[in-house]
């Protein structure tokens, strides 16, 4: 799209109803337009021998759609080989329309049970495969709720 269409189309966005852009816009086509990523090359911080033991997770939201957005939740599964851990962020955070949030961070404590996967899961990397994470958010936006559905795989911590 050139210029001026999409500065036709971000005039659109905020004079035409909602009613309107949900034809437009279907939500599910707008929905393939947010990326969401680990963080960099280390996203994933591991801390087995601290008191508690815990996890920190740093993730990246990318917004290429027309529509300004704010990230409700975000929930997701962390795999170590098989299911490890749940968790999620809360904060409301705003994504402006073609902007990203790098900041999304989370901090959870390991269980004991936890523990031992992971440390399994590191001394045998190749008998168990990759880290997955399963990820789903929830954006606000101006044609409604947007549900984002992601699969992270990375072959080391």
């Amino acid at each position: 799209m050139n210029a001026f269409g999409s500065l036709l189309v971000e005039g659109l966005v905020v004079v035409l109803p909602r009613f309107v852009l949900r034809r437009l816009f279907p939500p599910n086509k707008v929905s393939k337009e947010i990326r969401i990523e680990l963080k960099g090359e280390s996203p994933l911080q591991v801390q087995l021998d601290a008191k508690p033991p815990r996890i920190e997770l740093y993730f990246a939201v990318t917004n290429l759609s027309h529509f300004d957005l704010v990230l409700d939740r975000f929930l997701f599964d962390l795999w170590f080989g098989q299911p490890t851990l749940t968790g999620s962020v809360l904060r409301r955070v705003p994504i402006a329309s073609r902007a990203a949030a790098r900041d999304l961070y989370c901090r959870l404590p390991l269980s004991s049970g936890q523990v031992a996967q992971i440390q399994e899961f590191i001394a045998k990397p190749g008998a168990m495969g990759g880290i997955h994470l399963y990820a789903t958010a929830y954006f606000e936006s101006k044609i409604g709720v947007l549900e984002v559905e992601e699969r992270i795989e990375r072959n080391k911590i």
